[in-house]
């Protein structure tokens, strides 16, 4: 009998040690993966920072939708072009820079993201030129994390995510 119960309690220590290192590793590589994800996003803003289209475009899930202004994208080469576009009209107005103010970044389950940011836009002197607010949504494809949706705002309804 009492071998019986240490034999029990013995199992049941186990299994519960078993239990918790799947969990623990698991909230390990969501830790890591969300910080890949946040990499992600502020790599990208580098890139419009740099005026590289091609590199924003690459970015860029297909298809890819600005959801403000009912922007479809569903090839790599229309989002280089809107990408073109939106950093000429950004250099025009005098921002040579992106600087995220703020971000956050929460994982919804293993192959999705949401992430809200608050970024100023800023002319070769530093000053903030505008300061903007927006939503994306990412998928992780076999190429790394890209962003499927895009939708800006004013930063005053910056999404909350933690």
């Amino acid at each position: 009998m009492l071998r019986r119960t240490v034999f029990s309690r013995t199992a049941l220590v186990l299994l519960g040690v078993v239990a918790t290192v799947p969990a623990s590793a698991q909230l390990s590589d969501r830790a890591a993966e969300k910080a890949v994800v946040d990499r992600t996003f502020r790599d990208y803003h580098a890139a419009y920072s740099q005026g590289d289209p091609k590199k924003i475009a690459s970015y860029f899930n297909e298809p890819m939708m600005i959801t403000n202004v009912g922007k479809v994208m569903s090839t790599t080469a229309e989002a280089e072009e809107r990408a073109t576009e939106f950093v000429a009209e950004q250099r025009a107005r005098g921002i040579v820079e992106i600087f995220q103010e703020r971000l956050e970044v929460k994982l919804l389950g293993p192959s999705m993201a949401i992430v809200s940011s608050i970024v100023q836009r800023r002319n070769k002197d530093g000053a903030a030129l505008e300061v903007g607010g927006g939503s994306y949504l990412l998928r992780k494809s076999n190429n790394g994390w890209k962003i499927t949706a895009i939708t800006a705002y004013p930063p005053a309804d910056f999404v909350k995510l933690e």
